[in-house]
């Protein structure tokens, strides 16, 4: 039997998981000082096996990197990639700009977010109406001090101490992948964000929400979860985070 060709009109459950096509245009991925165009390519792939095309590349080491053979089907992702000069002018007009990397070598000034709350964090900013940046750095080293000094969080990529480098595109897919597979928990946070904003609008939803915020305060711990779990669940109503 002839596999059928992935064009034209797909399924209408294909892509259920990925993020809503107005979210994912307030979404940039950003390669700094990569070298090998083959990796260029392949992260442009990995945009566009999720759905991103906006792609910036910050002072590429190859001249030629638009020409990548790697970027199967996502040629349109290359041609359309923004070249900037530096990381400061690449994420100029971002709200929320998210690092990457792992730990092993690096002792970030900046929150360290687990891989797995990245679509959490990402789904509140898009929300407010913000534009996300998630920022990879060369293969070599990966971002440097003065990279990490232009991003608000750290997303940590967790990897075999014995071999804590992962390839470029691979990264890039791995981040990608994990928006898509927990599509869910961005959109229960940014549900709890609209609606803590509309209650915060009115003096009786904003007493209520700080009733809340004061019980939750004195929930140390439930059975089987860890002290605070609910916490991260009724934050975004009361605006603890704030």
């Amino acid at each position: 039997m002839a596999r059928p060709r992935l064009t034209g009109t797909r399924p209408s459950l294909y892509n259920q998981f990925l993020l809503p096509e107005t979210q994912r245009e307030r979404f940039d991925v950003v390669l700094v000082r990569p070298r090998n165009p083959l990796n260029i390519g392949a992260a442009a792939r990995a945009m566009a096996n999720f759905g991103f095309s906006r792609l910036s590349v910050v002072a590429p080491f190859e001249a030629t990197w638009r020409e990548a053979r790697s970027a199967v089907d996502a040629l349109d992702v290359l041609l359309d990639a923004r070249e900037s000069a530096n990381l400061g002018e690449a994420v100029a007009g971002a709200t929320l700009v998210v690092g990457t990397g792992s730990l092993n070598y690096r002792k970030p000034e900046q929150r360290v977010v687990p891989l797995p709350e990245l679509p959490e964090l990402v789904g509140r900013e898009l929300v407010r109406g913000g534009r996300v940046a998630l920022v990879f750095g060369p293969e070599k080293h990966g971002l440097t001090r003065d990279d990490l000094s232009w991003c608000h969080v750290l997303v940590e990529i967790p990897t075999d101490a014995r071999q804590p480098s992962m390839n470029l595109g691979q990264a890039v897919a791995v981040c990608l992948y994990e928006l898509a597979a927990r599509a869910d928990a961005a959109d229960s946070a940014g549900a709890a964000e609209e609606v803590g904003r509309d209650l915060r609008k009115f003096p009786s939803g904003a007493k209520a929400l700080a009733n809340l915020a004061a019980s939750t305060a004195r929930l140390k711990s439930c059975p089987d979860t860890e002290p605070g779990y609910f916490n991260k669940f009724l934050e975004p109503l009361y605006g603890a985070r704030r």
